[in-house]
């Protein structure tokens, strides 16, 4: 089921954007991203992020597990009048 990211889903969503940062950036980014310390950054980052709702977020779960999460925002681009983009897939 697709539903609305809740704040009970904050620590789940990080840990899946931290994992996913470690496999698809190791090696093309600075390592201090993907240790310990960057990881616990970027979660404060996300948590902020999701507590303001900038984004549309949403979450994948099934069988009251958390597995994936979407976020959609309208783009910053001027051309593209009611666009979107999507992130954090």
């Amino acid at each position: 089921m697709i539903r609305p990211l809740e704040e009970k889903d904050f620590d789940t969503v990080c840990g899946i954007v931290n994992e996913n940062w470690k496999n698809v950036y190791s090696g093309y980014v600075n390592p201090m991203l993907l240790n310990p310390d960057g990881c616990a950054e970027r979660t404060q980052r996300l948590k902020t992020d999701f507590a303001t709702h900038r984004l549309s977020e949403y979450v994948w779960e099934e069988e009251n597990r958390v597995s994936a999460m979407l976020c959609f925002v309208e783009t910053a681009d001027g051309e593209m009048a009611g666009g979107f983009e999507i992130w954090r897939i």
